[in-house]
């Protein structure tokens, strides 16, 4: 059983943007089955900076269509990108430093995006639906 799910109410019914989601809760549970493998250093190594550098596309994605279609409590959205970039860098600091991720970490990943896209993403989804984004 995968430790997250795509499922429909986290859908924001923009198409990139829930493929994009779908990509990050692939890696989520990539990093996850590394993570609970004793032997998954190696893919840790590998699919954590992939995870930081695929989120921080997503949100420029992201970002780039409030801009676009001025959706509103956009400094609010992009700071809270802002704060998740910054924490999970420095776990990366903290990682190549010799800290294991852990459960508590992949917790933290998964209840931050489950969060995050349950208040902010699903309210920028409704909006871009009704300036007919597809």
């Amino acid at each position: 059983m995968p430790f997250l799910t795509f499922v429909e109410k986290i859908k924001v019914h923009i198409k990139e943007i829930d493929d994009q989601h779908q990509a990050l809760i692939n890696l989520i549970n990539e990093l996850h089955d590394a993570v609970i493998n004793d032997n998954g250093d190696e893919t840790v190594s590998i699919v954590f900076p992939e995870l930081i550098n695929y989120t921080m596309f997503h949100f420029f994605a992201e970002e780039e269509y409030m801009v676009k279609y001025s959706a509103p409590r956009f400094y609010e959205h992009k700071k809270e990108h802002a704060i998740l970039i910054d924490q999970i860098l420095k776990l990366y600091e903290q990682y190549k430093d010799g800290f294991k991720i852990n459960l508590a970490v992949m917790d933290f990943l998964k209840d931050w995006l489950i969060n995050h896209t349950l208040s902010l993403d699903i309210e920028l989804g409704h909006y871009l639906l009704e300036k007919k984004v597809v």
